[in-house]
């Protein structure tokens, strides 16, 4: 048996092998962290909805931008008192091995919501941190 034929058996093996077997991962995330250092800075009964808005950025959505009414007679949605600011991050794991496959997914999410009185001032802030800060 000659070395070199050896030699490129050894090296199919492994080229097989990896053909065979395969792993990704991926992480993907949505929206703008919030930030703990922020959150601290929001004072119940004193912080107002513009001073919220500066230090947060946009919400998830804001009710208080309203639709514009087509003509003075019609009704005007009433201005909802809460925002809300969300971040989410995924995280993927597939692996393959010939007839096994395994595919995990895991999605992470922080939530605030900050409700304003009738005077546009915080009154209640609620937050959930569920990713690593």
């Amino acid at each position: 048996m000659r070395f070199g034929s050896v030699l490129a058996r050894c090296s199919v093996l492994p080229v097989a092998v990896a053909i065979l077997l395969g792993c990704a991962t991926g992480r993907e995330r949505f929206g703008r962290p919030i930030a703990s250092e922020r959150l601290a800075q929001i004072e119940v009964g004193r912080s107002t909805r513009s001073e919220v808005l500066a230090l947060l950025g946009p919400p998830l959505r804001d009710p208080h931008e309203k639709k514009r009414a087509a003509s003075e007679d019609e009704e005007r949605e009433p201005v909802e008192r809460a925002l809300y600011w969300e971040y989410s991050e995924r995280h993927e794991l597939f692996g393959s091995a010939i007839l096994f496959t395994y595919y995990s997914q895991e999605t992470l999410t922080d939530t605030l919501m900050v409700v304003f009185d009738e005077r546009n001032v915080v009154e209640v802030v609620a937050f959930e941190r569920e990713t690593k800060p």
